[in-house]
């Protein structure tokens, strides 16, 4: 697959460039450049006509044999490379960076010098930039007409993949294969998927792995780079131009990772009762092997099998959990395709910045940060899914455990715009215990980082404090956060601030008066959450006794669904409650105990993802089919909010009456069912033991 190599894929990295990157003031650029840019339109309006008369396959081996004389007898049918390449659109919005025509530059090459040039640089570049090859052989240049050259180059291609694909056979994205050097070396696919959207013209790919030709579109930015004077600052709407290679997850947001390594987990299996499956499900889950961080994060992902009679599809967008102190959608639970290649829906998920970079606590500036990236990324897909196949009017967002507390905090924060249809909450709500932190310890915190960093504290004036802290690099800010341990290092240092804005210190009140929005809920719990807990926390000598266990699993998890599950049908809104059972070997983490349902454990078979998570241990015929029975029951609520789980069989919550779904009991589908009090028994006291567990904690 080609790239926009010069580019490092994405415009705005030019610091990151591996070779010199030079830009070129607008007096640079010649009066025959200016007026070719006018040509795109004659090369489109020819391009028919001339489809049938080239043989485009034979491109590449062209390149690679530098036949002058096949070159030249050739010249009139690659005309258009000749034209397109003599332009280059440069900068996706960056500024300084230009138009470029190569003029006066190359005044000394003939047109076939040119060609045979750009020829040679093509196929070296294409080499280099095969997604299964390594990059260090990629040529560097330090002559900057080298490199003028070499850009030039590889706008040629690019530029003609745009206008054709794009513009003059927007149906016939198959056709765009057949016209690029090199992809018969780098690619196999059929197609390149391409769709317009309000940041930039993108090219996706088909997802591997499936058989219904899922589209995934991947890294597309949503919002600005959170970098410089907008560190700490609310999100700003990306609009590029040109066209973006989406073929790839973005960068991870900065996360801190506090929970037990590999190392400690491997060191100490036998004594946890680890299972061998569970240190690689533990390592992909908690600590983002094999991602590449930058605060230039914001990015979405989208999978999407469009209908052939145009039906637009529900989306469920997804928000990932890591106590907003770590997480990525660049994780393998997290991957989109499986479920859109076997049921009518449409996945998005989106990074959002996450701790100190995404929940600062500077009492002067706003918080939440991170939320409003959610919000934003919600925003974009509301406005460009559509593009995509997508229904704008039936999005629901679902998330685990921060994710689901992140789907909780929507429903109190955008009361007047909504925009979405439905809410799935797993394992998290407002009611979660630290869920949010009151101002003053945020601000604590947040002057403890500064301070470590010589950028002062609570007495210093706040726009200089603030311009230090803009001024440092990332890693160093991250390196000067303290690391959490034992039960705190669930949530980490920093998080969600009550800011009453998007984060409420009286959701009970709120709750009580319906002031959130009132669309259909779906939300529960799993059965033994704490089976995550127990060998993270015990890798790092933490450890309760049973009943402090079964506490936490009932105050952090059983009793804020609960009580979010009664607010919500208080208020007359269509609301389902589940609990989740099931436990099957590929998943299990530990032996003596039985990890059980444990924190997440379902969420590999909603994306049907475990395959990705570990090869050790091979599903069970029961687990196929309670995640088929899974996937489509969250389908069907997206599908139709208010009636999608009434036809799937499951009654609506009533917490007097048989109501609360057992999905995966005894390792069973179907709708099973249980009066709540079977499971909600002693919510007060496990929550008041909980904040006594946390407030300890936080002082050890």
């Amino acid at each position: 697959m080609l790239y926009y190599a010069v580019f490092q894929r994405r415009t705005n990295h030019w610091e990151s460039a591996p070779w010199p990157v030079v830009g070129f003031p607008s007096e640079m650029i010649t009066v025959e450049g200016r007026n070719l840019l006018s040509t795109v339109g004659d090369i489109c309006a020819s391009a028919p006509y001339m489809m049938g008369d080239i043989d485009w396959t034979g491109l590449p081996s062209l390149v690679a044999s530098g036949d002058t004389t096949t070159w030249q007898s050739n010249l009139n049918h690659f005309r258009v490379f000749v034209e397109v390449g003599r332009f280059l659109r440069y900068g996706n919005g960056m500024d300084g960076m230009v138009h470029l025509g190569l003029g006066s530059l190359t005044h000394s090459l003939t047109g076939q010098q040119l060609m045979h040039l750009q020829a040679a640089y093509t196929l070296s570049l294409v080499q280099a930039w095969c997604i299964d090859q390594n990059h260090d052989d990629l040529p560097r240049y330090s002559d900057y007409l080298q490199l003028i050259r070499l850009v030039d180059m590889v706008s040629t291609v690019l530029h003609m993949f745009e206008c054709l694909a794009g513009y003059c056979f927007p149906q016939r994205t198959d056709f765009v294969l057949l016209l690029g050097v090199g992809l018969s070396i780098c690619e196999t696919a059929t197609s390149f998927p391409s769709t317009q959207t309000t940041s930039c013209r993108i090219h996706g790919k088909h997802a591997s792995g499936t058989t219904n030709q899922v589209e995934e579109y991947l890294g597309i930015p949503y919002a600005q780079p959170p970098i410089k004077q907008l560190r700490w600052a609310p999100p700003v709407k990306y609009n590029g131009t040109g066209i973006l290679d989406a073929t790839k997850f973005g960068y991870t947001c900065p996360a801190n990772a506090t929970f037990a390594s590999r190392g400690e987990l491997v060191a100490r299996s036998k004594e946890l009762s680890l299972t061998p499956q569970a240190i690689p499900i533990l390592e992909n889950l908690l600590e983002q092997p094999g991602v590449q961080y930058s605060e230039d994060c914001l990015t979405l992902n989208i999978w999407t099998k469009r209908a052939a009679n145009g039906t637009l599809k529900p989306v469920l967008f997804w928000i990932y959990g890591g106590g907003f102190n770590t997480g990525t959608t660049n994780n393998p639970a997290y991957n989109g395709k499986y479920i859109v290649d076997r049921e009518d829906v449409i996945i998005v998920s989106a990074n959002y910045r996450l701790n100190i970079f995404g929940f600062p606590g500077d009492p002067n500036i706003q918080n939440n940060l991170g939320l409003l990236d959610q919000r934003l990324a919600i925003e974009w897909v509301h406005d460009n899914i559509a593009s995509f196949g997508g229904d704008p009017d039936r999005i629901t967002i679902f998330g685990q455990s921060a994710g689901g507390e992140s789907v909780d905090f929507y429903a109190y924060a955008w009361t007047s715009d909504p925009i979405v249809a439905g809410f799935i909450s797993e394992s998290g709500t407002v009611y979660t215990p630290g869920a949010q932190t009151d101002q003053a310890t945020s601000a604590s915190r947040w002057y403890n980082v500064t301070s470590t960093l010589g950028c002062g504290n609570a007495t210093s004036n706040p726009d200089k404090l603030l311009a230090c802290m803009r001024s440092k690099d990332w890693r160093d800010i991250h390196d000067a956060i303290p690391v959490s341990t034992g039960i705190a290092s669930a949530t980490g240092q920093f998080g969600p601030t009550i800011d009453n804005i998007t984060v409420f210190s009286d959701y009970v009140a709120r709750s009580a008066a319906g002031a959130f929005i009132k669309r259909p809920l779906f939300l529960g719990s799993n059965n033994y959450e704490v089976g995550l807990f127990r060998p993270v926390f015990g890798a790092q000598n933490v450890t309760f006794t049973e009943a402090q266990w079964d506490y936490l699993n009932l105050a952090i998890y059983t009793c804020p669904a609960s009580y979010r599950a009664e607010a919500s049908v208080s208020n007359h809104v269509p609301t389902w409650r589940y609990r989740y059972f099931g436990e099957f070997p590929n998943l299990r983490l530990t032996n003596s105990p039985d990890s059980g349902a444990w924190h997440g454990s379902e969420v590999p078979l909603i994306f049907d993802t475990d395959k990705d998570l570990e090869s050790l241990v091979a599903r069970t015929e029961e687990e196929t089919q309670i995640a088929n029975y899974l996937r489509k029951a969250w389908v069907a609520f997206a599908t139709d909010p208010e009636n999608g789980l009434n036809k799937y069989g499951f009654p609506q919550y009533n917490s007097q009456k048989s109501t609360l779904l057992q999905l995966g009991y005894n390792n069973q589908t179907g709708p099973q069912t249980a009066l709540p009090s079977t499971h909600d028994t002693g919510c007060v006291l496990g929550t008041t033991t909980v904040r006594l567990l946390l407030t300890l904690a936080s002082l050890g």
